[in-house]
C-alpha cells in the first residue's frame, strides 16, 4: 500500500514527503526511478547521540497515545540508519542535509550534492 501509493503521486505528478529511517534499502530503486522521472530528490537526515535517547523519546511518544516501537528495532535502526544515509542514500540524492537532532532543536552539521561534501560543524560531525 504504501508504495502504491508513493507511485500514484509520482503518476499525478506531485510532490512527495517521505518519512525513513532509511535502515533499509528498499527506497534506493524508487529513488532512482523518480530521479528517471526528473524529479529532484533531497535528503534530510536527522541523528540523535545514541539509541537510548530515541527509546525515550518513544516512552514519551507512547505516553501521549502515539505508536511504540521495540528497543531492539530501535538500536538497530539507529546504527544502519547511520550507515545507509552515508552509504548509499546521500549518494542516491541531489542534495543531502545532516542535521543534529538534540534537546528541542535541529543543527545543521553538514550538507552536498553528489561528490561535494559541506561540513558545517566539525565537532557534531565527529558525533555522527
Amino acid at each position: 500500500m504504501f508504495f502504491r501509493k508513493l507511485n500514484e503521486a509520482v503518476e499525478n505528478d506531485k510532490s512527495l514527503l517521505i518519512e525513513s529511517t532509511l535502515s533499509g534499502h528498499y527506497l534506493q530503486k524508487f529513488i532512482k526511478n523518480l530521479q528517471a522521472e526528473n524529479y529532484q530528490v533531497r535528503i534530510v537526515f536527522l541523528f540523535a547521540d545514541s539509541p537510548e535517547i530515541l527509546i525515550e523519546r518513544i516512552a514519551e511518544r507512547v505516553e501521549k497515545g502515539g505508536h511504540f516501537v521495540p528497543e531492539e528495532d530501535v538500536r538497530r535502526r539507529f546504527v544502519r540508519g547511520k550507515q545507509n544515509f552515508w552509504n548509499i542514500y546521500r549518494n542516491l540524492a541531489d542534495e543531502w542535509f545532516l542535521y543534529y537532532n538534540m534537546e528541542d532543536n535541529f543543527q545543521l552539521i553538514a550538507t552536498g550534492e553528489k561528490d561535494k561534501i559541506v561540513v558545517i560543524d566539525e565537532t557534531l560531525f565527529g558525533k555522527f
